[in-house]
């Protein structure tokens, strides 16, 4: 599917997309919000290990914040078998800034916002224990949509969240 399949699908949506010149984030909501973060927002981003027995997974966590305020929150799942995926990772994580492109809810491109990306290092240390592990899982046992509905069973964000995919 493609970004703005995607993006169109859901109310709320954050994606990460392979551009020409590199990975960015797409990220989709109401036009209220996006103002609000324009003005005077932050975007908190981070990433997570989580070692459920059928698969591990890479979460990305993207808080918005407006006047200090907590606005919205996504979060990403990222399967490290999947070599498109892996590449993907390796990519954002050798970036020095990160790129969110931001959508209104008509999924219209509306802004480019550029944050510090100070945690590529952590990235890549994640990304090799989960390499190590989902190697450690027999092939018949892997089920990497199974481990995510575990992580966010265990880590749930709240109601108006949403769950995307990486595309």
């Amino acid at each position: 599917m493609d970004l703005l399949g995607s993006l169109q699908q859901h109310e709320h949506a954050l994606v990460l997309h392979r551009l020409h010149d590199g990975p960015a984030f797409a990220l989709k909501a109401p036009t209220t919000d996006l103002s609000k973060l324009c003005e005077d927002g932050l975007i908190v981003m981070h990433h997570e290990l989580h070692y459920p027995s059928t698969a591990p997974v890479i979460r990305t966590v993207t808080d918005l914040y407006a006047d200090a305020v907590p606005l919205l929150s996504f979060e990403l799942f990222h399967d490290v078998s999947d070599r498109d995926q892996r590449q993907l990772i390796d990519d954002l994580a050798r970036e020095t800034s990160l790129r969110v492109m931001l959508y209104d809810e008509q999924a219209q491109y509306r802004e480019m916002l550029v944050i510090d990306n100070s945690i590529g290092q952590d990235l890549r240390d994640i990304r090799e224990r989960a390499v190590e592990r989902a190697h450690s899982i027999p092939f018949h046992r892997y089920d990497f949509e199974r481990a995510v509905r575990d992580v966010i069973e265990s880590t749930r964000l709240g109601t108006e969240d949403m769950v995307l995919e990486m595309v």
